[in-house]
């Protein structure tokens, strides 16, 4: 491919628009941005698409979507081993190129149904992978066909590296900061029975339900992601715990329970001074990160800790872990009970909604209970 002078100044500009960003506008906006430069010498690709690769659970998630006409994908997940094209583009470390998707038309996937209704003619998919890790996938589409030429797929490579730079970036500043966080405890000497399996599971839990609960509160794909993320780190206030109070085997004292309750503004705390130590206060994630660990022991009628926040005055964030922190402390074993069968712990749910709990995390928790499994399997 010869030299190309404006590309190469096109990618500066990229860079340059972008190395601000990250503490200034969500994921969502960088991408946008991203897109509309890509728009300038290529109007015809009218959408760019990720979804996000979770390798625990083999699931694929959407997260983006540039397209502001219509979203054909929102709020989907599906088994990366169910895809063989995408399995094969991931292993092989390449590109596939579509330059007609009418050919696709007999192919009875979700995702390509809805980008067909949706109105798209050509595609072009590529790995985002980084260092032998697989991060996700980027799709380029055009309401055009045979759109892809040669030179188009190679900038649009250089574009998908920068993408899965960003991701892969992004991914490691939370991996930083749960490793920090990790360390911190163990270095406490806190002895806390919730383990690596309980946090994945709330974690995922959480991502279920803001799935399900997503349009009627308008929860974007990033909000659900970065509560994923965000979710296993709820309870990080019992650092400041005495053991003798965290690791008690029966019922807490009224004394000891007040000491107990101090962990969810103590957490929020610990969280605002490791963002600014490690200069990330002013990122827009951290506010959600704060009011999962902050207020995820608010009920829903006001009785809760540590403000006495009700209904909707409750960040939606806290009150989708609430609901999947008491279902997996149900579901669980612990030094003062043995675990609950699900069906009963779901009828539990059922009568702390409304009280303790949100009625619409609950049902959408519910709805998910085929899922619920799985993961009970796959984090034992």
């Amino acid at each position: 491919m010869p030299v190309d002078h404006p590309a190469i100044e096109k990618r500066e500009r990229i860079k340059g628009s972008l190395s601000y960003s990250a503490k200034n506008s969500s994921f969502t906006d960088e991408l946008q941005r991203l897109h509309q430069f890509l728009l300038e010498d290529h109007p015809f690709i009218e959408r760019i698409g990720i979804i996000d690769y979770d390798a625990d659970t083999d699931e694929l998630i959407t997260f983006f979507d540039s397209n502001t006409r219509e979203r054909p994908i929102n709020h989907y997940r599906f088994k990366l081993s169910e895809s063989e094209s995408l399995k094969e583009i991931a292993e092989q470390n390449c590109g596939r190129l579509i330059q007609d998707l009418d050919e696709l038309a007999m192919i009875q996937r979700t995702h390509t149904q809805k980008i067909r209704e949706a109105g798209f003619r050509s595609s072009y998919t590529l790995p985002m992978k980084y260092q032998e890790t697989l991060y996700g996938f980027i799709f380029f589409n055009s309401y055009s066909k045979n759109v892809f030429s040669e030179r188009v797929t190679y900038r649009l490579e250089f574009l998908a590296d920068m993408i899965t730079l960003m991701v892969a970036n992004d991914r490691n500043m939370h991996q930083l900061l749960l490793a920090t966080l990790k360390s911190t405890l163990a270095f406490s000497g806190c002895h806390d029975s919730e383990t690596r399996a309980h946090q994945d599971r709330v974690a995922h839990y959480s991502r279920l339900i803001g799935m399900q609960i997503a349009d009627r509160y308008q929860l974007d794909d990033e909000f659900i992601e970065q509560l994923f993320l965000f979710a296993p780190l709820h309870d990080v206030g019992k650092i400041s715990i005495p053991d003798g109070i965290l690791m008690k085997p029966g019922r807490l004292t009224d004394e000891e329970f007040e000491i107990m309750k101090t962990h969810a503004d103590k957490g929020a705390d610990l969280i605002r001074e490791m963002m600014s130590y490690f200069d990330m206060h002013e990122l827009r994630q951290v506010k959600m990160l704060e009011n999962i660990v902050r207020f995820h022991h608010e009920s829903f009628d006001g009785n809760g800790y540590p403000v006495g926040l009700a209904g909707q005055d409750i960040p939606i964030e806290a009150r989708i872990v609430a609901v999947a922190d008491v279902f997996d402390a149900l579901t669980s074993q612990r030094r003062y009970k043995e675990a609950w069968d699900n069906e009963t712990a779901f009828a539990e749910l059922n009568k702390l909604a409304g009280c303790h709990l949100d009625p619409d995390c609950v049902v959408a928790l519910h709805a998910c209970k085929r899922e619920v499994q799985e993961l009970q399997q796959i984090f034992k």
